[in-house]
């Protein structure tokens, strides 16, 4: 069994040019079978490289469209396209492929382009190397499973991504601010937004059956959920509508406060469990609190090393039982937490029974040995300071 690929180049100024002028196949010749003249390439069965595909005129540099139709499914290829020139014509995606990436020569923006693809494949791929600038529309079908939809840059107002057909283990990652439109029909992929939720950002589907993240990747100042930005749902009236930060629906916007485990705002006892829950098994944390799988590390990392380990616990627990010792022994670290008066801090906050207390109360019981051998751990790791001390204690408490 073969794949057909057809591509056709029209050039604007130029109609006669009805073939691609360049094809680029970082392909083995045997690989492939080519009609330049006709702008066939037929992809032999069981090919797993990357085709990729350069198409401009030779003459002009101006861009024209590529259709690349079909790419039968027992094909695994990936497939990428690149126009030179300034890309304001269309490109219709490849049905049932892998992979489909689109960059622009140069900064990889999608400019004035609209691309339909469809994803079905169980792990299809839509790749975009930069922005999404109006008016382009995105617009694809059968995105399921794990299958992706990934933006490098930002959706800028007036442009438009689009989903029809949508399966709810879908993504659509968008790497910077969402400005623009993510429209979907049926139920609402994962949408994560690295950046900003733009005051004249939408994102609107059928039903909710996922998440949505908005500075997915851990808070950064200036990373903001904007006035005007809305997230609407349901498939007729009346709409259910968030405007920012919506724990119980799986709505978030990533909060600044380190320790802020569940994403509500405020640290408190509630954070303790799914605190040693990311410790012991990250990949149930992301299942349990769907959408923050990006910002763990940036919510757990209380001594801001950098990284999530045993050593956090101590700053976790400072954090939550005497926020202004917290900020004085981590002064850079949690950007939400002002400065306390002077003389406040210092040894004070709960002790060594009320902190075992609380996590005997609050971490569930499969997860509670791991805490008893990060206190002994602790106690051994601080021998012969304050806090030793204090975690000997807290482990003499919780193996009562």
């Amino acid at each position: 069994m073969t794949a057909i690929i057809v591509g056709v180049w029209v050039s604007p100024c130029a109609m006669a040019s009805n073939r691609i002028r360049q094809w680029n196949l970082n392909v083995p010749a045997y690989k492939y079978d080519i009609d330049e003249q006709n702008a066939i390439v037929t992809i032999k069965e069981g090919s797993t490289e990357i085709f990729k595909f350069e198409a401009y005129d030779d003459a002009t540099g101006d861009p024209g469209y590529i259709n690349l139709l079909e790419i039968a499914q027992g094909v695994a290829g990936q497939v990428q396209v690149m126009i030179h020139g300034n890309p304001t014509y269309r490109l219709y995606g490849a049905q049932n492929v892998n992979r489909i990436t689109f960059s622009a020569a140069g900064t990889g923006d999608l400019v004035g382009l609209n691309i339909r693809g469809n994803l079905g494949a169980t792990a299809g791929k839509l790749e975009i190397a930069g922005h999404v600038v109006a008016p382009s529309v995105v617009t694809f079908k059968d995105l399921s499973w794990f299958g992706e939809v990934r933006v490098g840059g930002s959706v800028d107002p007036n442009a438009v991504i689009e989903a029809r057909d949508s399966d709810y283990f879908g993504t659509i990652a968008i790497g910077q601010d969402l400005r623009g439109l993510v429209a979907v029909e049926g139920s609402l992929p994962l949408v994560t937004v690295n950046g900003s939720f733009g005051a004249t950002g939408v994102i609107r589907a059928d039903y909710l059956s996922t998440a949505v993240a908005i500075d997915y990747d851990g808070w950064q100042e200036g990373d903001d959920w904007e006035q005007g930005a809305y997230v609407r749902v349901g498939p007729m009236e009346p709409y259910e509508y968030f405007y920012g930060n919506t724990p119980s629906r799986k709505v978030w916007h990533i909060t600044c406060a380190k320790g802020d485990m569940n994403n509500d705002v405020v640290v408190s006892m509630f954070d303790i469990d799914p605190f040693v829950l990311a410790l012991t098994d990250p990949n149930e944390y992301a299942g349990v609190f769907f959408g923050l799988d990006g910002s763990m590390v940036y919510h757990a990392d209380c001594d801001c090393s950098g990284k999530f380990d045993n050593f956090d616990i101590d700053p976790f627990i400072l954090r939550l039982t005497n926020p202004c010792e917290y900020k004085r022994q981590f002064p850079d670290c949690d950007p939400c937490l002002a400065p306390c008066p002077p003389g406040e801090g210092g040894e004070g906050g709960l002790g060594a029974q009320a902190v075992a207390d609380l996590h005997k109360q609050n971490v569930a019981p499969q997860r509670l040995p791991y805490v008893i051998d990060a206190a002994e751990f602790l106690a051994g790791w601080y021998k012969g300071t304050p806090r030793g001390k204090f975690w000997t204690e807290v482990h003499t408490a919780l193996v009562k």
